[in-house]
């Protein structure tokens, strides 16, 4: 890259990064693919989350609510109770995107106890953690201020070492 313009070189990073996005979406499906063949459910509703992330990175949100709400349907059907809440953490992170905040608000606070009962497991404390800071920015956003502040006090609790 060296005497390229700025122009060019912000060019050249754009399009590695745009191949690297595409060729996720061909890894993501690639798997959905073979956990179809091997009829391996648990594999084909992570995956479905993965896809649902990604369409929501890309802002495509009808698709994002799609794989996110299959993956919720096979997390059902195989009674895998952190992929079931994992997905509709996923359905609320889309609805706050659609500006659906009540119903955001409602699939955030569905999800909570769940990942509150397993925050001794880092995967699951993460997830609490990002819902505790959602639910107090979307309760300051539709002036519930109690509600928010209540939200915000018992992150910061969860933060203290």
């Amino acid at each position: 890259m060296f005497g390229k313009t700025q122009n060019d070189k912000a060019e050249i990073l754009r399009q590695k990064n745009n191949d690297l996005v595409e060729e996720n979406l061909r890894i993501i499906d690639s798997t959905i693919s073979t956990a179809y063949r091997l009829n391996d459910k648990v594999v084909l509703s992570e995956a479905y989350i993965e896809k649902g992330n990604y369409f929501l990175e890309q802002r495509n949100y009808n698709n994002a609510l799609k794989n996110f709400t299959i993956s919720k349907q096979l997390s059902t059907e195989i009674k895998d109770d952190f992929t079931f809440y994992s997905s509709l953490v996923g359905i609320a992170k889309t609805k706050e995107s659609l500006h659906e905040t009540n119903e955001s608000i409602t699939l955030y606070e569905t999800s909570l106890p769940y990942f509150e009962k397993h925050k001794e497991q880092p995967k699951s404390f993460s997830i609490y953690l990002s819902i505790l800071g959602k639910l107090s920015y979307l309760y300051s956003k539709t002036n519930h201020l109690n509600k928010s502040d209540y939200y915000n006090k018992v992150e910061l609790s969860e933060n203290i070492i």
